[in-house]
C-alpha cells in the first residue's frame, strides 16, 4: 500500500518549510477539522487529523501559493 501525503504534509513541505508562507490564515480557515493553527509568526498543525481524513487536501488547495 502506498503511503499517500495529505494536504497539511504537502503544505508544510512545499510551502511552510520553504519559507512560501505568508501566514494569510486560508488554511486555517478552510481546514473543516479546525488542525490548523495560525499565530503572529507560526503556521502549525494542532493535531495530525491524517489518521481522520486521510485524503483531505483542502488546507492544501485553498493556499494562495499553491
Amino acid at each position: 500500500m502506498e503511503f499517500c501525503i495529505n494536504g497539511y504534509q504537502q503544505l508544510q513541505k512545499k510551502i511552510i518549510d520553504s519559507d512560501i508562507c505568508t501566514l494569510c490564515g486560508a488554511c486555517e480557515v478552510a481546514c473543516p477539522m479546525n488542525a490548523i493553527e495560525i499565530t503572529e509568526n507560526n503556521n502549525s498543525q494542532v493535531y495530525d487529523c491524517n489518521e481522520i481524513v486521510p485524503e483531505c487536501r483542502i488546507c492544501y488547495d485553498i493556499c494562495p501559493h499553491t
